[in-house]
């Protein structure tokens, strides 16, 4: 029994949230007992832009690197394709908007697990924030575009309720001594 490995301390999973934004996205990480901590997966900051590029070769290019592309050459960059989820006309040419996302949460899965702050450990839950205006038919969509890129447990919260809980969980002494005013800018709701 002594000579048995521990499965659970060789394999530590942890909790991902990504707050998929329409503009940039930015991930955190939560391990039991710790805070959330942002994690710098983006070249240039913590924020990842939420950018598209597709190349000659029919590839796509995301994030940074679709930021650097579309300086010369703006044709096939797309920003705000989340909100293209529930329409079924295509974007970037052959893909649908849930493809693109699909694509996209793929590679920001590879881009988290590669992060050095991510060695030895492994992603058991995801939370993905979604706009408060989506329908029923996007958050399925969003939902199916997880299972597509290969997410673990993905769990759907809405926008305001994400900055609510972070602001708790931040601010644990302020949480029941302070109100704090959420607003969706994007979706028109308060």
């Amino acid at each position: 029994m002594a000579n048995e490995p521990n499965t659970d301390m060789d394999n530590k999973q942890i909790t991902i949230a990504i707050d998929l934004g329409s503009t940039s996205t930015r991930v955190a990480r939560e391990r039991a007992g710790d805070r959330p901590e942002v994690l710098h997966v983006g070249a240039r900051s913590a924020c990842i832009p939420s950018t598209a590029v597709l190349k000659n070769d029919g590839s796509l290019l995301f994030g940074d690197e679709a930021d650097d592309v579309a300086l010369n050459d703006p044709r096939h960059y797309l920003t705000g394709f989340l909100h293209l989820l529930g329409t079924r006309r295509p974007v970037l040419g052959r893909y649908a908007a849930r493809e693109l996302v699909a694509a996209f949460l793929a590679w920001l899965r590879d881009r988290v697990m590669a992060c050095p702050d991510m060695q030895g450990e492994s992603i058991g839950k995801v939370v993905l924030t979604c706009p408060v205006c989506f329908s029923q038919e996007q958050q399925d969509e969003l939902l199916e575009a997880s299972a597509k890129a290969n997410l673990p447990e993905v769990v759907i919260v809405f926008a305001p309720e994400a900055v609510a809980a972070a602001y708790c969980a931040r601010f644990p002494d302020k949480a029941f001594t302070q109100c704090a005013l959420v607003v969706n800018w994007g979706g028109g709701a308060a």
